[in-house]
């Protein structure tokens, strides 16, 4: 985090009380591994600090795991906060639908230096955890029938390529050299078929310790970065 963040984000909030929720800007601080790089571009690139004016944007969503709620707003969501707050996104969908007028700040003018996981063999584990727990929240969310369920799991080999079109000019930025682009978009492609798998497993199976095995991706970064990253980590 930068020095300013804190402060950054506590004006965001005092700003308009219809602030529900504000994020910082996202800088890649360990840029030099495809594995990052494509992580980065897949999981938070669209919030690069380098695509926006440093200013206070009004957005539709803020990134997961990387963003401060007003604590009234939170306490509103009663007894589903903790589960709402396993997969951000739907716990935003639910600020929506309960406070039509609210805002979501992303604020460019301070940023977090997000360490990404940077070798392949835990940045696949790391999709296939995300992606199951991701799709056995929403099969949950959804009310989904086992039928829909199973189409749903036969559709996944279109997860790849879904991903990495929607991403695409966020993976060409991140190209730093001539013969690295076939490099970081096949990295980029072996990450979303383990995510894909994980969606197509979490469609149909039941949610087991995916929290437990997500968070230590989460919470022991240091396990899962290249050695010259453990700096990063210290600070």
């Amino acid at each position: 985090m930068e020095d300013i963040w804190a402060t950054e984000l506590i004006a965001a909030f005092e700003s308009d009380p219809r602030v529900a929720a504000v994020a910082p800007a996202f800088v890649n601080p360990n840029p030099v591994y495809p594995v990052s790089r494509a992580q980065f571009a897949a999981y938070f690139g669209r919030y690069a600090r380098d695509r926006w004016d440093a200013a206070w944007h009004t957005v539709a969503g803020l990134p997961w795991h990387n963003t401060a709620y007003r604590s009234d707003i939170l306490t509103s969501v009663g007894d589903e906060l903790g589960h709402a707050l396993e997969v951000e996104g739907y716990l935003q969908e639910q600020i929506r639908e309960r406070f039509p007028d609210s805002q979501f700040i992303f604020t460019v003018k301070t940023a977090t230096h997000h360490v990404n996981v940077s070798r392949l063999g835990p940045a696949c584990r790391h999709a296939l955890v995300g992606g199951r727990l991701y799709a056995t929240e929403r099969a949950a969310r959804l009310r989904w029938s086992p039928v829909r369920r199973v189409l749903q799991a036969l559709a996944s080999p279109l997860i790849p390529f879904v991903r990495l079109g929607r991403d695409r000019s966020l993976l060409n930025a991140a190209v730093r050299g001539p013969m690295d682009g076939a490099n970081l978009w096949l990295h980029a492609f072996v990450i979303a078929i383990f995510h894909a798998v994980g969606e197509a497993a979490g469609s149909v199976l039941p949610r087991t310790d995916l929290i437990a095995r997500y968070s230590d991706f989460e919470c022991r970064r240091a396990r899962f970065v290249q050695p010259a990253d453990m700096a990063m980590l210290e600070l």
